[in-house]
């Protein structure tokens, strides 16, 4: 039985209500996941000019044809595919495409679930390096590519699982794809035809974005049907060595400094799983990281060192591998839960916890809970005291409980 949409609309905001409260710290201003107020009231201006409002059309019963948008990052696409498979297993016979950054398209390129695969280099979200300059060329020229590519498929209905800025909505309304589903929270929620609030609440990601498959007018009971754990298909991996049988993967990297763990932690650390026998193989990519890695593999014999060696495929490879991983709050942490891999995640308290954890049933996550938790400070503060007073015995303590379950398993 088809659910009315507007009803759909109001559950759906609805069900992302929950206990975490809005204060000054919290991202949200006007209901926007922006901070800098400068955007947030040029975004307000933009969907409230006086325009037209046309009224939101019905979805084909079940979409034939379906575009999937996730424009985010390495990690935010490994934590989407969850819903993807909700998607297809909810929705078998629908072809469905999938709007990503060039940088992910290896996940999704020989993903059977996915008929088509669109490129957008988002100037804001681009890793690809270059100049201001080459970012905007880069992003003019893959949007109107993927904009060409969609009309010409002609997708019955578009759903944008990235809830934060800058929102696709522009560019699946340019498309002329008649429904467009997304929350109002990035942006240009006039372009949406179904634009849902998004409310802070202590709910994992996956959850937000499940809660607007209802929309397009699939049975509740098909959807609950399916977990919501990620599941991307293994990629073709030639190992650049043979790996040990007992190793641990240490990937001591983060987007930014401030997010990192102090070394002589992790120094601390290593040495305590060398002692146990477990054959040491550090990740991570650039100068710094190759840097500390080179260090780390000097001082313990017999570490292996891959910085800089692996590529998408091979990085999860050699995790899959892993009898143990500790790491930060990054890609290595959301790869390694699509293998089960037992890992240990050290994570800020920039975001709500409850948003990113990985959805792995053998991942312990450690951070302390000062009163500032969650700060929503994405470049973090001075002290990172969330993060870097989590002591080498709580790691410890956690690895080794890990093994033994392992062990016993």
């Amino acid at each position: 039985m088809t659910q009315d949409l507007s009803t759909a609309v109001r559950a759906a905001a609805a069900s992302s209500r929950g206990g975490l409260p809005r204060g000054p710290g919290v991202p949200g201003r006007l209901g926007y996941l922006v901070r800098n107020r400068a955007l947030v009231s040029a975004l307000w201006l933009l969907d409230h000019l006086p325009w037209p409002v046309r009224q939101a059309p019905r979805p084909a019963v079940p979409p034939r044809k379906l575009l999937v948008a996730m424009i985010g990052h390495l990690g935010d696409c490994v934590v989407a595919s969850a819903v993807l498979e909700r998607i297809a297993r909810a929705l078998p016979e629908a072809e469905i495409g999938m709007l990503v950054a060039p940088s992910a398209a290896a996940f999704f390129r020989d993903d059977f679930r996915v008929a088509r695969l669109h490129l957008l280099d988002h100037w804001r979200l681009s890793r690809e390096g270059g100049t201001r300059g080459d970012r905007l060329r880069r992003h003019i020229a893959t949007r109107r590519a993927a904009i060409r590519e969609m009309r010409a498929i002609g997708y019955d209905a578009a759903i944008d699982l990235y809830f934060y800025f800058p929102s696709v909505a522009p560019i699946l309304r340019a498309a002329r794809i008649p429904v467009r589903i997304g929350y109002a929270s990035g942006g240009f929620r006039r372009h949406l035809t179904h634009a849902v609030p998004w409310i802070a609440a202590d709910r994992h990601v996956t959850e937000y974005q499940a809660a607007l498959l209802p929309l397009l007018g699939i049975a509740p009971e098909r959807l609950a049907a399916v977990p919501l754990r990620p599941a991307l298909p293994a990629l073709v991996a030639r190992s650049p060595v043979v790996l040990p049988l007992r190793c641990a993967v240490l990937h001591m990297g983060a987007a930014t400094r401030s997010k990192e763990w102090p070394e002589e932690r992790w120094r601390e650390v290593a040495g305590a799983l060398a002692a146990r026998g477990l054959a040491l193989v550090l990740t991570g990519r650039g100068a710094r990281e190759a840097g500390r890695n080179a260090r780390f593999a000097a001082a313990i014999p017999g570490t292996i060192d891959l910085t800089d060696r692996l590529d998408l495929a091979q990085f999860r490879a050699v995790l899959a591998a892993a009898k143990l991983v500790i790491c930060l709050d990054t890609l290595a942490a959301h790869l390694a839960a699509l293998d089960a891999v037992p890992t240990i995640v050290l994570r800020p308290g920039i975001n709500n916890p409850a948003h990113w954890r990985p959805l792995n049933d053998r991942a312990r996550v450690l951070h302390t809970t000062p009163p500032c938790l969650p700060c929503y400070e994405w470049r973090g503060c001075a002290s990172m005291a969330c993060l870097r007073e989590v002591g080498t015995a709580q790691v410890l303590a956690a690895a080794t409980r890990l093994l033994d379950a392992s062990v016993i398993a």
